[in-house]
């Protein structure tokens, strides 16, 4: 791997830090005043088609 691919990967590996954070943040924030939020989970079915699962919590 040369040095701007790990550049790169590290980037965003902190991008998704960043943005697991902040979700968590979210869902503290509406438990705590009771508004209610989706979560969804994207299921990858092939490399050209992609199904979301979304749940209501």
């Amino acid at each position: 791997m040369t040095e701007k691919e790990k550049l790169i990967e590290k980037e965003f590996n902190d991008i998704d830090q960043a943005l697991r954070r902040a979700a968590q943040a979210a869902k503290k924030l509406a438990e705590r005043n009771g508004t209610p939020y989706v979560v969804s989970k994207n299921n990858i079915v092939d490399k050209l088609k992609q199904h979301a699962v979304t749940y209501k919590q």
